[in-house]
């Protein structure tokens, strides 16, 4: 773990900060930070850290999230060639990663949430050159990538909060929010915020 990296220790969330990715599992926080492959579990139960799996592709500014199967996805980020395709999943059974289907655009410092169907979208972030319009969602039943609707403007450093009616509240970059509604695909546009801002945080209260 980068030495200048802070982590906040929380049960049953993740947390996300430059180059740290947190996921809890019954107690247990897996961190992975970089541009790093090694990864690390904090152990609440005895307070302590051990090392655990190396990712294949070390990476940074990339999303973790924990999913209904208690493995961890983490997807793209940037790596020592750039922006990254690349995905990999963390078996805390095994304590190894597994690399699985790449996305279709390389992106990082973007948001991934998991949905009330156990798939996972991913929004926005930067790519070559430009910041990201496009989404993608993630099956894990099926290891596969599917495209869906595009948010109306291209938003880094955003956040995504799933809401108790299951839509998704995207906010980030500016002051205008989206809200996508995975039964539909679409995305709407609700009122903007008061302030534009970015590198923020969103709960759901």
């Amino acid at each position: 773990m980068s030495m200048n990296s802070l982590v906040a220790l929380s049960l049953l969330t993740w947390t996300i900060f430059t180059g740290v990715e947190s996921g809890s599992l019954n107690s247990r926080i897996n961190v992975s930070a970089g541009v790093l492959a090694s990864s690390e579990i904090f152990d609440s139960s005895v307070n302590q850290w051990k090392a655990t799996g190396s990712m294949a592709t070390p990476r940074e500014y990339h999303t973790a999230t924990l999913l209904n199967s208690d493995k961890i996805l983490v997807i793209g980020g940037e790596g020592f060639a750039g922006y990254m395709t690349s995905c990999e999943i963390y078996d805390p059974s095994t304590g190894q990663w597994d690399v699985i289907a790449s996305m279709k655009t390389a992106r990082a410092d973007h948001a991934a949430i998991l949905l009330g169907s156990g798939k996972v979208l991913v929004a926005g972030g930067r790519g070559y050159s430009e910041s990201l319009i496009n989404c993608e969602i993630y099956d894990p039943l099926t290891s596969k990538w599917h495209p869906t609707a595009n948010m109306s403007i291209a938003r880094p450093h955003l956040t995504a909060t799933v809401l108790n009616s299951g839509k998704v509240l995207v906010t980030g970059s500016v002051a205008s929010s989206e809200l996508y509604d995975p039964v539909t695909g679409h995305w709407q546009t609700p009122t903007r915020m008061a302030t534009a801002r970015s590198g923020h945080s969103a709960t759901l209260l």
